[in-house]
């Protein structure tokens, strides 16, 4: 009967130690933020001109280059000052 190694799962490539244990995760309720944040003067601020609506873009019937129908998208975004 051969003698076997020591298992090399007990061998992390730390100089065979093991990395403690993580503390137990704190179970507290998610932080909420606080009374007179941004969080409302955010949501009022006025949406940029081209932001409001995404423009019309046409649907890719797998009937035309699909290059070119990116370029038209492109192009309308462009055109809109989007991208």
């Amino acid at each position: 009967m051969t003698k076997q190694g020591a298992s090399s799962s007990r061998f992390c490539g730390n100089n065979g130690y093991r990395s403690p244990t993580p503390p137990p995760r704190d179970e507290s309720p998610p932080r909420r933020s606080p009374e007179g944040s941004d969080e409302k003067d955010i949501m009022r601020a006025p949406i940029p001109a081209g932001f409001e609506r995404p423009p019309p873009l046409g649907i890719y019937d797998r009937q035309t280059d699909l290059d070119e129908h990116i370029d038209n998208i492109n192009a309308v975004l462009d055109f809109r000052m989007v991208s």
